[in-house]
């Protein structure tokens, strides 16, 4: 599906989301390690272009993990425990296509897997991993601003308790 959603675009719309996963403490090890492989994946990756990873690109493909050890460790009860994480979401308007991937992060890995090698317009929020990617990647990926959240920015300026002194 992912190859489906990417091939031949020209706009793709991208976000994650908070999402809470109910487990067993079991299987904290697991995730981390496919944090980990999902890290080899993407080097593996990049060298079949020709490339080879810095200490700094590693350290930009990880970000967003820093406190992913206390979210994993967190709420254990009972044997259970709820893995915070990510619900990435891909679509392709044009085809119609949308698909979502759960992740035990927000790390740069998730959306450059996601994305691999894309080039077009790449509608997100202002989180900073969608800059990355076109640093990491070198393709030509267009940054469009994610209208959602400038219309949300607009009705807040409008509501009526609580009137922008500027929009006013």
């Amino acid at each position: 599906l992912r190859k489906e959603i990417v091939r031949e675009a020209k706009l793709l719309c991208m976000d994650e989301s908070h999402f809470k996963l109910l487990d067993t403490p079991g299987k904290v090890g697991d995730f981390k390690g496919q944090l980990k492989q999902q890290e080899r994946e993407w080097k593996a990756a990049f060298s079949k272009q020709g490339r080879k990873t810095t200490t700094g690109e590693t350290e930009i493909l990880v970000a967003g993990d820093e406190d992913m050890e206390q979210e994993l460790t967190a709420g254990v009860s009972k044997k259970k425990i709820i893995l915070k994480g990510q619900m990435w979401a891909l679509l392709n308007p044009v085809a119609g296509l949308a698909m979502f991937e759960y992740s035990p992060s927000r790390a740069t890995i998730n959306a450059l897997l996601l994305l691999e090698n894309y080039q077009g317009l790449l509608m997100a929020d202002a989180y900073v991993v969608y800059r990355r990617l076109a640093k990491l990647m070198g393709v030509n990926i267009t940054l469009l601003a994610c209208w959602a959240h400038a219309r949300r920015g607009f009705l807040d300026s409008q509501d009526p308790k609580n009137p922008d002194p500027v929009v006013g």
